[in-house]
């Protein structure tokens, strides 16, 4: 809750005070906490090893979007952090999955005749 409140007071102070940098710093405040909520929310309930790792790489491929946007002026740079981080866990769902079904062994009917 601290990273809106806080980008808010620090937005506002920007304007009446006309010092551009104040509104980055908030705005900066409320990108960094809302990576660490979401790292947190994420790693919280993950339950496998590749699941934390991209609990970490997705907000921060997000942010990097942001960043590589700014340093480039090409806001296509952004397009690409949201497609990253919007695509990441359905694709490690499918690959989990079939893994799953790869290493669970086929049922047996008891019923069926044995040898030759």
């Amino acid at each position: 809750m601290g990273g809106p409140v806080a980008t808010i007071v620090l937005v506002t102070i920007s304007a009446a005070t006309e010092r551009r940098w104040i509104g980055v710093a908030g705005y900066l405040v409320f990108g960094l906490s809302w990576v660490v909520r979401q790292i947190a929310v994420h790693w919280f309930f993950s339950e496998t090893t590749s699941r934390r790792i991209f609990a970490v790489l997705r907000p921060v491929s997000f942010v990097l979007g942001f960043v590589a946007a700014a340093a480039t002026d090409s806001a296509w740079w952004v397009l690409i952090g949201a497609i990253v981080y919007l695509t990441t866990m359905p694709l490690v769902d499918a690959v989990e999955w079939w893994r799953g079904k790869r290493s669970t062994p086929k049922e047996v009917d008891a019923s069926a005749p044995r040898g030759g």
